[in-house]
């Protein structure tokens, strides 16, 4: 994620990082083939990764100056519960609607959260951005 940030800034990370996890999660759904599922499941990881360093170093960049470990902490708090929420949310959904359909709708989920962090994200100070 680091060569990436570096190379390519922030937003495109995160949208690279969204992308590749939304992708793999659909792939994931609908393959009975070990090594396939072996391969998309690397993705997803490859994707997870390169979102979570993106996001600790947009937390660095948006925190305000006289209270950046506070701010950072709960970033990380707020992260940290999403990573034990989000399971237990999918579990439910799968569970409701299928794996295929889930699937689906979690790609639609990633892609409207790329979609809006492209758009919407306030750019760190030009002195924070190594991509420019």
């Amino acid at each position: 994620a680091g060569i990436t940030l570096d190379r390519f800034g922030r937003k495109e990370t995160v949208t690279i990082a969204l992308l590749t996890t939304g992708c793999a999660l659909v792939l994931l759904c609908g393959i009975a083939e070990p090594r396939v599922f072996a391969c998309a499941a690397i993705l997803a990881g490859m994707g997870y990764g390169m979102a979570t360093g993106a996001v600790v170093a947009i937390s660095c960049d948006l925190a305000p100056p006289d209270c950046q470990s506070e701010f950072i902490g709960a970033c990380r708090i707020v992260s940290k519960s999403a990573d034990v929420i989000i399971p237990l949310v999918l579990a439910l959904t799968v569970q409701t609607l299928g794996m295929f359909t889930s699937g689906c709708l979690i790609f639609v989920v990633a892609l409207v959260n790329t979609l809006a962090t492209t758009v919407s994200a306030r750019q760190p100070p030009a002195s924070l951005d190594v991509a420019s």
